[in-house]
């Protein structure tokens, strides 16, 4: 990330949902353009409902109004075939973190269509939810996996997505997720005061 004198960056705010606060049923209004499935509320959950299994049309549930560059997210999920997207561009166009009941790894879904599969690791299975970090860093993006901890990363060579919005994908009815919190990376926060100080710096030279 590049700060220039003068110009102050700007970043989303912090977002946070453990869904004990939404009635049943219903989602914060946060969560737009659910699609290809059912996301209800139950028992503090997020659950995915009756999936398409479509490869091009995922059951997602996105945010869009957080336009997210550099970001440390952390959320539990149940055991299936669902993950987190970020980055999220207009027509379906994402990074994507995928946990399985067996494996991990990171796909490309670019206009409609997955795109490879990076960082490929086995998982173990356990029972329950698990807890999943993720960080992105330009265009280096790393998740740990808790319950038995497990890293794995990939870096896209061709930076396609620099910023967007996130949310939740499932292939599996039922999947669940909980306690999601996200907000800008603490290094470009750094950056943010340092980019500040700059430019108060240059509007004292030229005043």
């Amino acid at each position: 990330m590049t700060v220039r004198a003068g110009v102050i960056p700007t970043f989303p705010p912090p977002f946070s949902d453990d869904f004990n606060q939404e009635s049943t049923g219903q989602p914060d209004p946060a969560w737009t353009n659910p699609h290809h499935s059912t996301w209800t509320v139950q028992d503090g959950r997020f659950v995915c409902g009756n999936p398409t299994n479509d490869p091009a049309a995922p059951a997602t549930a996105v945010i869009t109004n957080l336009a997210a560059a550099d970001f440390v997210m952390d959320y539990d999920c149940t055991s299936g075939d669902g993950g987190m997207f970020f980055r999220y561009q207009p027509y379906d166009s994402y990074y994507i973190f995928i946990l399985r009941a067996g494996d991990a790894y990171f796909h490309i879904h670019d206009n409609n269509a997955w795109n490879g599969v990076y960082g490929y690791t086995a998982v173990n299975d356990p029972s329950g939810s698990r807890h999943v970090h993720l960080e992105g860093n330009g265009f280096t993006f790393t998740a740990t996996i808790s319950q038995p901890d497990v890293v794995t990363s990939f870096t896209d060579p061709n930076g396609l997505y620099d910023q967007g919005g996130f949310g939740f994908y499932s292939n599996s009815a039922g999947l669940s997720f909980d306690n999601v919190n996200t907000a800008p990376e603490p290094a470009s926060l750094a950056l943010l005061g340092l980019g500040g100080l700059g430019w108060f710096a240059r509007r004292r030279v030229i005043r």
